[in-house]
């Protein structure tokens, strides 16, 4: 969300969501969240408040146009809305590959890519950057339990390692940031992780903060947080809705989009 809020030129962002519950909720409400704290802290040059459109395929990937919305169609179609960066967050690259397809046709538009690094080296023209997760150190752990007959069933919080927090073979979440990123606002991009590193670390760092902090609103209006109150974690893990400020569906997606056309 905060690198898509620093490379936009017209303040109007989109989220390209999967099918709609609490994590996808949480996931989409995360970045909007991200992405104002940039545009308001780092984009003095942008003179109009920024917009943020969530649009929903119905699933991870695309299925069929009886059970899914067609991405590459919703792609296009945020994209020739006005806005010009679409944050991905489902496990196919199709947002970054409309980007790409536009950029060679002229257009100044861009996206984030989900779950997985390759992308950003296929589109790399398009690509701000990626979200990643690498699972393999805490299923390898698991999996040597099992062989050695010591496994019992847990819940583990895998935390990102923050010092690699670019690095997938280091932290099992992280962010690394794509050709396409603009070099001028890396900085921002650093101090922005190097700040949620800080709260998470230590929340009594005065130069911190977590970004699930009040005043916030569902988009029926229900106070989350009041002014300075955070947010309990619960009820972000749980997030019944998306958040006052966002446009989009908090329970159920839409099919009708034509399925054949651009």
């Amino acid at each position: 969300g905060c690198a898509a809020a620093l490379a936009t030129q017209t303040g109007r962002l989109g989220y390209l969501g999967p099918l709609i519950n609490a994590e996808t909720r949480r996931l989409a409400s995360s970045a909007y969240l991200g992405a104002h704290h940039c545009y308001d802290q780092y984009r003095d040059d942008m003179e109009t408040p920024m917009s943020f459109r969530v649009e929903w395929v119905g699933f991870w990937f695309y299925l069929d146009s009886t059970l899914t919305n067609n991405p590459r169609v919703m792609s296009f179609s945020m994209y020739n809305s006005g806005i010009d960066v679409v944050i991905s967050g489902i496990d196919t690259p199709t947002a970054l590959e409309v980007a790409q397809e536009l950029q060679d046709d002229g257009e100044d538009v861009y996206a984030t890519a989900y779950d997985s690094l390759a992308p950003c080296e296929a589109f790399a023209d398009a690509c701000l950057g990626a979200a990643f997760y690498n699972w393999r150190g805490v299923y390898g752990d698991a999996l040597q339990q099992v062989i050695d007959g010591e496994w019992t069933p847990s819940w583990d919080w895998a935390a990102p390692n923050w010092t690699y927090f670019d690095d997938p073979t280091q932290t099992p979440i992280g962010f690394v940031t794509g050709a396409a990123f603009p070099e001028e606002q890396t900085d921002h991009l650093q101090a922005f992780i190097h700040d949620m590193a800080e709260y998470t670390t230590n929340p009594f760092v005065p130069t911190s903060f977590p970004v699930w902090q009040g005043p916030l609103r569902l988009q029926d209006g229900t106070i989350l947080a009041a002014e300075d109150e955070l947010v309990n974690v619960l009820d972000v893990w749980y997030l019944p809705q998306l958040l006052e400020g966002m446009d989009g569906e908090s329970f159920q997606f839409q099919l009708g989009l034509d399925a054949g056309g651009e």
